[in-house]
């Protein structure tokens, strides 16, 4: 499941709170094709193509917990540019990439979607998955 709004909120997260260890994902065709399915998209060709160059998936928790892809740094934060979380998801975003901000010693900003609203393009694309994460 994904959802997405326009009338999210743009927060800063800067990497208070508590550290969950985070691994850079080195993608393979294995991963790649897990990561279309996770998102809900068509064709891995398709979904490598949308994203941004310089972009990363990190991986948030020791059993990973969620899934984020970064952007390079802009305007002094790397932008979040989509995020998967896996099972019941009960990790608030917020929680994720304060973690994930305090992993990197960077700051990380996201237009976080509202829990009301839904449809448009802004808000930062979160995925929910039951789909085990093969790493």
């Amino acid at each position: 499941m994904s959802s997405q709004c326009s009338s999210g909120r743009m927060v800063v997260f800067n990497g208070s709170g508590e550290v969950l260890p985070a691994a850079l994902l080195v993608l393979d065709e294995k991963l790649e094709f897990y990561l279309t399915l996770a998102v809900g998209q068509g064709k891995t060709k398709s979904m490598i193509e949308s994203w941004v160059e310089g972009d990363e998936w990190w991986r948030v928790g020791e059993q990973a917990i969620a899934l984020v892809r970064l952007g390079k740094v802009e305007r002094e934060n790397r932008p979040v540019r989509e995020v998967i979380v896996f099972g019941e998801g009960t990790e608030e975003i917020e929680i994720i990439l304060h973690s994930l901000a305090a992993s990197l010693g960077t700051s990380i900003s996201a237009r976080i979607p509202d829990d009301k609203a839904e449809g448009g393009e802004d808000a930062v694309p979160l995925h929910r998955t039951l789909l085990p994460f093969p790493g």
